[in-house]
């Protein structure tokens, strides 16, 4: 495993205006990012076919006959009108939530880099919630260091048959020395250092250690450049993007919320404007006052 670019930190200081900055639960959007932004946004994610060919919600509101507008919910728009609906769906599973599909969270990325001055420093929120940064977790796959390619290792046979696993190992960067961090407290450990196989993601102190708090959810908080975040490098297993980042100069800030199947940011309206004409993401301007629940689509009733 290559060193990550994302180092947990202990210091929650970066993230206090977040904290500061976010409604009540119920708040809509306001729950979800910051008030005081110029713009807010929400970005979809697709629907997909069994060969995982994405499917915009357009499309699939066009099939059922529905209207798709910023409070539009997924399981509105699919369910078919009166009169609507023939032929088979234009889609096989609905968006998955709380984890963009990897090209969207590219494009994305891209878009946020043009309006900040500081993408090379970016602050990353992980829930603390998802079972695989749980030691558990790992303990439950049976790791050994395979004979015919040393320096990999894979699921022993008590794992399943289902389950097949590789991650490479990068011998210890012996010029960093235990526990190095930045000037924000950042932690020693797995996003500095290579991990034993087996290892969780992240050690006791980290997993242990001072969270960010929002409503309804603790977060890890990370330092690193916004790359690292289209590409997650935590863990090799899975593949999960981070739930709340924003760049050091405060430009803008996006939350994958873990139980939704869109992403909203609030930010410039250059920014936001951008979002819209790209062809590459669906998205809506709302307002932070917006709500957000399945039961917020106040036009396909």
């Amino acid at each position: 495993m290559t060193s990550s670019r994302m180092r947990p930190v202990f210091d929650l200081t970066p993230a206090r205006w977040v904290v500061d900055g976010v409604g009540d639960f119920g708040a809509g959007v306001g729950a979800l990012v910051p008030a005081g932004f110029e713009r807010y946004a929400r970005i979809l994610y697709p629907a997909t076919r069994d060969d995982d060919r994405p499917v915009r919600w357009a499309d699939v509101a066009a099939w059922a006959g529905r209207t798709l507008h910023p409070r539009a919910q997924f399981a509105s728009i699919s369910r078919p009108a009166p009169g609507a609906g023939t032929g088979d769906p234009p889609f096989d599973e609905p968006p998955g939530a709380g984890d963009p599909r990897p090209e969207l969270l590219t494009a994305l990325c891209e878009v946020l880099a043009r309006h900040t001055r500081t993408a090379e420093r970016c602050w990353i929120c992980l829930w603390d919630g998802y079972a695989f940064l749980q030691p558990s977790a790992w303990g439950s796959i049976v790791a050994f260091m395979t004979e015919e390619k040393p320096g990999e290792w894979s699921a022993g046979p008590d794992a399943g048959d289902s389950l097949e696993l590789t991650a490479s190992l990068a011998p210890p960067d012996e010029d960093e020395g235990e526990g190095a961090g930045s000037d924000s407290g950042s932690a020693g450990g797995p996003a500095g250092e290579p991990r034993e196989p087996g290892d969780a993601p992240f050690p006791p102190e980290v997993l242990n250690g001072p969270k960010v708090e929002l409503p309804g959810r603790e977060y890890i908080l990370l330092e690193g450049p916004l790359d690292a975040v289209r590409e997650p490098d935590w863990d090799e297993i899975w593949s999960q993007a981070p739930n709340l980042f924003w760049p050091d100069d405060r430009a803008w800030c996006v939350n994958v919320e873990i139980d939704l199947d869109s992403a909203y940011l609030g930010g410039p309206a250059a920014l936001v404007e951008d979002l819209l004409a790209d062809p590459r993401l669906e998205a809506f301007p709302v307002e932070i006052t917006d709500p957000i629940t399945f039961g917020s689509d106040d036009v396909n009733r």
